[in-house]
């Protein structure tokens, strides 16, 4: 007969189960406050709810002056389109149902992540587990509403086949990703990193032996398999695809010009493109960065050194400097450091004399000097307690805290009514900035708009017409360059002597000019002292104004 004790202890349900439970709690009191963090979450809703509806969306006339609008568009997030349905048809509200997404999914890869390191046997389990939960950028990015943790899901059961030697599921695995992010790349690349890494000869003195030695592992039978499974795996998912063949360009400038070049430098591209900064990312991960910086040091000092675990560590290094050159990949830096201490350190735990240790700390405390060594237990207990607080519940508190400063689930509900119901189907409206497209998307599917998902793809559809709406939504003249980085050259330039109503019109096909309050002022003073424009619209967040006599566009 079955009893509680058996069920939850025999059969290892009770750690699962409080896993489980801590995950779902914390990522709850991530998703209590009525805003989303990121805006694409508003975009990712209006896709499921699109899709729902009409099934694959593969036209897409919404954002008219980039590389992906009309026939051109790839929903690269496809698969997690197709997992939101049910979150967002569940409740009244579709924004609550990608919040209450967010719980599941983050929570699933939460388990994921303690299942790798059961099946790895990666030891102490609750130790490292306890690390990613109190990694605040990762817990950030992990509480966003988009395909992050579903990327994670994937990746972790990726490495674990990739460990465990099973290319034909790693196969099915890459086709998978391919179908739910446009991060994909990631596996095949881990895969390659990985073959490399295990393939390097031991005969590092004599250079020529070592190259041949290493060319000759790498193309052994397995390694040709791992790499030949993921490549396969990421071709079939790119041709087997209702995208196919326009998401060939897509992924080009998806990964290579947006995630790896990354245009930065050159134009204003979203807060996670830029670089994380070293002293910071030391600060919110220093137990991480010092168990890290000792695994290297352990590892290195081992006579039989696992090439298992230099691959681990090797990839947390590259994944440190792309977090130092993109904020974004922190996400997939702390897990894969977690797993390289981890493993790397699995042989040093064992070495700790635990009973020898205590039985010290008794015997210290029968001498003389136990009334010092008593101050010095409670000065030690405050300090755990305070490690405590600042490690786990100062961290989660904070984590929430930036969270709740994100946007308002309404944000431009009414403006984007208004402009419904005033101004023609699908007519273009101008926006001040490329991150306004995805509430307005999402709250008004009637019009058309300008730019959106990542400034990258105006700039790669017309550079001229980029920084024609660049310079004029900060109220500068019109020019087609950078007028700021050609200030010296331009000075004598003055917005007011072009004619904005005409290039509005012309250049953009609009004449509506949507502005959010307190962010384009200087725009705003130059539209309202423009005879030609009139003001349309005004609520506490934005302004709209209307090209005066224009035709509807």
């Amino acid at each position: 007969m079955l009893s509680i004790k058996n069920i939850f202890y025999k059969n290892k349900l009770l750690p699962i189960l409080l896993v489980i439970l801590f995950s779902v709690t914390i990522f709850s009191y991530f998703q209590i406050s009525p805003t989303l963090t990121d805006p694409d979450s508003f975009y990712h809703t209006k896709m499921a709810l699109l899709m729902k509806d009409q099934g694959i969306i593969k036209n897409f006339p919404w954002l008219q002056y980039t590389v992906v609008t009309g026939e051109k568009y790839v929903d690269h997030h496809l698969l997690y389109h197709i997992i939101l349905i049910p979150f967002i048809t569940l409740f009244p509200d579709p924004l609550i149902g990608i919040k209450f997404s967010v719980i599941i999914l983050s929570t699933l890869t939460v388990l994921t992540f303690y299942w790798l390191l059961k099946k790895l046997k990666i030891k102490p389990t609750w130790l490292y587990l306890g690390l990613l939960l109190t990694a605040s950028p990762w817990l950030y990015r992990m509480s966003l509403a988009k395909a992050q943790p579903l990327s994670m899901i994937i990746l972790f059961i990726g490495i674990y086949c990739l460990f465990k030697n099973r290319p034909w599921s790693l196969l099915c695995l890459s086709f998978i990703y391919v179908w739910s992010y446009g991060g994909w790349i990631l596996l095949p690349f881990i895969t390659i990193i990985y073959c490399l890494i295990i393939s390097l000869s031991a005969n590092y003195k004599d250079y020529n032996k070592f190259l041949s030695e290493t060319f000759k592992n790498l193309f052994a039978k397995q390694k040709i398999k791992l790499i030949l499974s993921t490549l396969s795996g990421s071709i079939l998912g790119i041709i087997i695809n209702p995208y196919f063949p326009q998401n060939i360009n897509f992924y080009w400038q998806q990964i290579f010009k947006i995630g790896i070049l990354n245009y930065g430098n050159k134009i204003s591209v979203g807060m996670e493109w830029y670089p994380y900064n070293g002293l910071s990312l030391l600060y919110v991960l220093i137990i991480i960065m010092i168990l890290w910086i000792f695994s290297f040091i352990w590892s290195s000092n081992q006579r039989n050194k696992s090439k298992k675990v230099f691959s681990l560590l090797f990839l947390s290094i590259i994944f440190c400097l792309a977090t130092l050159k993109s904020g974004r990949y922190v996400e997939y830096f702390v897990p894969l450091t977690i797993l390289a201490i981890g493993y790397s350190l699995n042989n040093f735990w064992p070495t700790v004399n635990y009973k020898s240790i205590i039985q010290k700390i008794k015997h210290s405390f029968l001498g003389p000097q136990r009334f010092i060594l008593s101050i010095i237990t409670i000065y030690l207990i405050i300090g755990m307690g305070f490690f405590v607080y600042f490690g786990l519940v100062r961290v989660i508190i904070d984590t929430q805290k930036n969270i709740t400063n994100g946007f308002d689930l309404n944000k431009f509900k009414y403006s984007s009514q208004w402009l419904k119901d005033n101004t023609p189907l699908k007519s273009t409206i101008f926006h001040s900035c490329w991150d306004e497209f995805p509430a307005l998307f999402y709250h008004n599917d009637q019009n058309n708009y300008l730019v959106g998902l990542d400034p990258t793809f105006m700039y790669n559809y017309d550079k001229n017409l980029y920084w024609q709406w660049e310079n004029l939504v900060w109220g500068n003249p019109p020019i087609n360059t950078d007028y700021k980085k050609n200030f010296k050259n331009n000075k004598k330039l003055d917005i007011n002597d072009y004619n904005l109503s005409e290039i509005i019109k012309n250049n953009f096909n609009s004449s509506y000019i949507f502005l959010e309050k307190n962010r384009h002022i200087e725009l705003d003073k130059v539209l309202n002292n423009n005879a030609k424009f009139i003001l349309a619209y005004e609520d506490l967040e934005v302004k709209i104004y209307k090209i005066k006599n224009a035709e509807n566009y």
